[in-house]
């Protein structure tokens, strides 16, 4: 589901696309199941589809930020050191053995 909406400080509209999703879940403290809704908005200038910009382009890069905070807080880090050089720049990356 999509729609346009423009905002009192934003010169043009952007497209709002929203995510709806419902499930029963198992109710811990009672004997039955209750129901649970899943909203996700997105807002943006981009154009596509509601379903092609949520599956490949929202869930893609937040799946691509899930990756980097992963690799960030391992323990097993890569020491890399990023020189700038004119005209060519040059990088040095170091890989610690995994211990263990």
């Amino acid at each position: 589901m999509s729609f346009e909406y423009t905002a009192g400080s934003w010169k043009r509209p952007r497209k709002v696309v929203a995510r709806l999703e419902a499930s029963l879940q198992p109710d811990p403290g009672a004997d039955g199941m209750r129901q649970e809704v899943d909203i996700r908005y997105i807002v943006t200038s981009l154009g596509g589809t509601a379903r092609h910009l949520y599956e490949n382009v929202y869930c893609q890069r937040g799946q691509m930020e899930n990756l980097i905070k992963l690799h960030r807080h391992s323990s097993h880090r890569t020491a890399c050191r990023v020189t700038a050089r004119r005209p060519t720049r040059s990088a040095s990356c170091f890989i610690p053995p995994r211990s263990g």
